[in-house]
Formats: C-alpha cells, structure tokens, sequence
C-alpha cells in the first residue's frame, strides 16, 4: 500500500500552517494597530530662552495603554542635543513605571550631545495596566543656555517594552531651543510701554473735537 505524503499534507499539515499563518498575520497586524498610535515625544517643542537660562526639556509618551492592554514597563532611550549651546544640569525621572512605589531601576551615562537613559519597572504587568495612564512624563532634563544659537532636541529609541518583553513601537517627534538676546515681550509689557502714546493720542483727539 502506497503512502503519499503530499496528500497527508494537503489534507492535514497544510490547512493548520496556513490558518497559523493567517494567525500569526493577524497578531503582527493587531499589535501594529495597536502601537500606531504611540508616539514619543519631546515637550515643549519648541523653546525661546535667553542666554544662562536654565530650562527643562521632558520627554512625554502618549497612547501608550489606551487599550488597557500595552503598559509601557521599560524603555531605552537617547535624549541628543548640541553641547555647543546646552550644557546638561540635572534629571528627573517620572513615576508611572512605579505606581506602588516599590521602587524601580534606573539609570543614566553623560557623553558630548547625548543622554543615554534607561529605567526598569518591578511592578506587575497587571498593576501596569491598571495604574498607568495613557499619556505621561518618562522623565524631565535640566540644561543651561550656553550660547547664541539653536539646538535640536531629538529622541532615539532603542526599546520599548511592557512586562513580558513585548516590544512597543512608537513613532517620535523632535524639539528645537532657540537661545536668543532676550525673551519674547508679553502682553502686560507691551501694553504698559504703549500706555503714554495711547494717552498722548486720546488727548489729542479730545483736543480736535473741543476746537470746532
């Protein structure tokens, strides 16, 4: 008795592959879906400051568990920006990779133009998902205006991952810090350096209309 193999395949083996195939598919396609809208952020995006000013830049993660499902547990990050203009003074790290306050790993090395950052939850994948809210602050840096000029912020991401090692994907958007001679003049102040001129001007037409 002849046994074909092909047709064992056929009728068995191959059914099973393809619908693993169309499985697996579906999976890569669900958690694209659901990382498209994860975005890394730099905030503010943009900065006018003076010179020896010292500013915070933060690094901000949006839409990272709006399905409940994707906690962010961890991340490896590079923060660049231009040491000829910044020069780096302090970090802060946020506090949603420790909702219970168990305490977490983190971690941070210095080189010319860059900041290598990385921090680790110990907290459950499920306190995670119930604590952490979609858009918060991974962690905030401190630079000092070095000199005239503009620096471009930007964020590399080395990874991205929740509990059980699942990698988030996550798109990026970049700042910019403009040191300039002085800051921008608000409102008040320029109402205030208006006000003689603006009287000076009612005055004027007050005048004009009591000569006729």
């Amino acid at each position: 008795m002849s046994f074909d193999k092909s047709a064992v395949w056929k009728e068995s083996c191959f059914p099973v592959a393809l619908n693993l195939m169309r499985a697996a598919i579906a999976a890569v396609s669900f958690m694209a879906l659901a990382a498209s809208a994860t975005t890394l952020l730099v905030s503010p995006p943009e900065q006018q400051v003076r010179l020896r000013d010292v500013i915070d830049i933060r690094a901000v993660i949006n839409g990272v568990n709006d399905t409940h499902t994707f906690p962010l547990a961890g991340y490896d990050l590079v923060m660049n920006f231009d040491p000829h203009f910044l020069s780096f003074r302090q970090i802060s790290f946020g506090s949603n990779l420790d909702p219970t306050g168990l305490g977490d790993y983190q971690a941070f090395d210095l080189s010319n133009g860059s900041i290598h950052l990385i921090e680790l939850s110990l907290d459950t994948q499920q306190t995670l998902v119930d604590s952490q809210p979609s858009n918060f602050d991974l962690f905030t840096l401190s630079f000092e205006a070095l000199a005239y000029g503009t620096s471009v912020i930007t964020l590399d991401i080395n990874a991205l991952s929740d509990s059980s090692g699942n990698l988030i994907v996550a798109a990026t958007q970049h700042g910019i810090v403009q040191i300039g001679a002085v800051s921008p003049v608000d409102e008040p102040s320029i109402v205030l350096l208006l006000l003689p001129v603006l009287v000076a001007f009612g005055a004027r037409r007050t005048y004009k209309k009591s000569s006729f």
